[in-house]
């Protein structure tokens, strides 16, 4: 990622505030209710009000409308069509001088790579803005050559407004994280992500790619937009449609529950991990695919080691294996194989939480002094007696993390039967794995700079790079 040198900036004071911030976009099409400067203020107030850091706002009569309401910084554009030129974001210098008069902070242009109006070079028109104007200067831009571009002509600030606005730019449906990423490593400006950005969890995205501020406009300021989004959810779905928002709503609730537990569960595997310690993890039927998923991962920990009894899976006999997790004493026959030591730490994987083996290996982690982690549905668990020394997973763990899925597991209702398919426990017991390791990760490198993880066997140098980590993992790990 290219150094940001914000603090050496004579524009520091406006940009370091809006630094891991939003901005709201406040327009409206001529031919919308709300296309009115004192409507359009009224909701700058509200973005304000919501959290909003800056404002990005079209026309001087608007500029100055909401110039009066608001008092946190306004980047201003105006935009207007030249028969000429494709360039309509803020296009003459004359343009520019309109809304600098009308009270904008930030002069946003358009500096795509497409002829401007009258034949005037991309150049010469940022030479005479920056003579004529003591503001910062944002290019609106659509490729990462655009950026370069508008970076070595000297623009203070790098937008990704026209990505997918332009003929020859990444036509996608939704936002350019790749393109955010791309500009964020080649420039030493700041990088604001617009376009297409949807959701609070686009946001997070656009900041997890580097983004400086993150600018939303029509999903907080279009209402009739907003309606239309809510209206399209209202329709009746069905099959994989189903599926789809069974499981985005699970994730939500995940994401927005289960918090305080998974960063608990990412302290004590940080702390395991420093210590020289190992993570084990174990699942029985299909919950084996997750022990499974974080095993000699590309981006992986190669301190990582998943208990994969063969017996317990499913490939060799479905029925065999379902005998065996509800068995008693063969929890203690698997972990025979496994070096767990006091400190260590163990997430198992069970969706009801009351089967032999997950409870019983729960059971033996504790007497050797692990930390155990479940992974389970509390609702599932809650329905269920024990089957085994009267404990549930739930009983012995140090840790629980809920992944909120029903009784049963599975997330699509079918028209005219009692029955349901489209079992959730695997995408979402995935995704809270990858969450715990990526926090570990990230705590990891935060802490010495780096840490022993796995690359890509396709890239250069992973060869000798995952060897030497097979190696010195070898003793703890049978797997490898």
């Amino acid at each position: 990622m290219a150094n940001l040198q914000i603090e050496q900036s004579p524009f520091a004071g406006l940009l370091l505030p809006l630094r891991h911030n939003l901005i709201v976009s406040c327009q409206a099409r001529d031919d919308e209710p709300l296309n009115d400067p004192f409507i359009l203020a009224q909701l700058a107030k509200s973005a304000v009000l919501g959290g909003a850091k800056a404002i990005r706002a079209n026309k001087p009569e608007n500029i100055r409308a909401i110039r009066k309401a608001v008092d946190v910084p306004i980047f201003g554009i105006y935009k207007k069509d030249y028969p000429d030129s494709p360039v309509y974001i803020t296009p003459t210098v004359d343009d520019a001088r309109e809304i600098v008069e009308a009270g904008c902070d930030v002069l946003t242009v358009q500096m795509t790579d497409q002829p401007r109006p009258n034949g005037e070079s991309l150049a010469d028109f940022f030479q005479v803005l920056r003579r004529q104007f003591d503001l910062p200067i944002m290019a609106d831009v659509s490729t990462l050559q655009e950026a370069l571009v508008a970076a070595e002509l000297g623009a203070d600030i790098i937008a990704t407004t026209m990505a997918g606005y332009t003929p020859y730019s990444r036509q996608l449906a939704g936002a350019d994280f790749q393109l955010i990423r791309e500009i964020v490593t080649a420039v030493s400006v700041p990088v604001i992500a617009e376009g297409r950005i949807s959701t609070p969890n686009d946001v997070r995205q656009a900041f997890a790619m580097g983004a400086y501020a993150v600018v939303v406009g029509t999903m907080i300021t279009r209402p009739h937009v907003i309606t239309a989004h809510f209206a399209e959810a209202a329709k009746e779905v069905q099959g994989g449609d189903q599926y789809q928002a069974a499981v985005r709503v699970i994730l939500d609730a995940v994401a927005a529950q289960e918090g305080e537990s998974i960063r608990a569960a990412a302290t004590a595997i940080t702390e395991t991990i420093q210590a020289g310690g190992t993570l084990y993890l174990l699942g029985t039927g299909h919950s084996h695919m997750l022990a499974e998923e974080a095993h000699f991962r590309a981006g992986g920990l190669a301190s990582v080691v998943p208990i994969l009894p063969a017996g317990l899976m499913l490939h060799e006999s479905a029925g065999a294996s379902t005998l065996m997790e509800r068995t008693s004493g063969v929890a203690a026959a698997v972990l025979d194989r496994y070096p767990l030591r006091a400190n260590d730490c163990l997430i198992v994987f069970s969706n009801s939480g009351v089967n032999a083996v997950p409870v019983e290996a729960a059971m033996l982690a504790k007497e050797r002094g692990l930390t155990v982690i479940a992974v389970q549905s509390k609702d599932y668990a809650a329905q269920l007696t024990p089957r085994v020394h009267g404990k549930k997973l739930g009983d012995l763990a140090d840790i629980i993390i809920d992944n909120h899925l029903p009784p049963g597991d599975t997330l699509v209702s079918l028209p005219g039967t009692p029955l349901t398919t489209g079992a959730g426990s695997t995408v979402v017991g995935a995704f809270i794995l990858n969450t715990i390791l990526s926090e570990v990760i990230d705590r990891l490198v935060r802490s010495a700079g780096t840490t022993p993880i796995y690359i890509s066997a396709n890239l250069p140098g992973a060869t000798e790079h995952n060897q030497r980590l097979i190696k010195e993992n070898r003793a703890r790990n049978p797997h490898l």
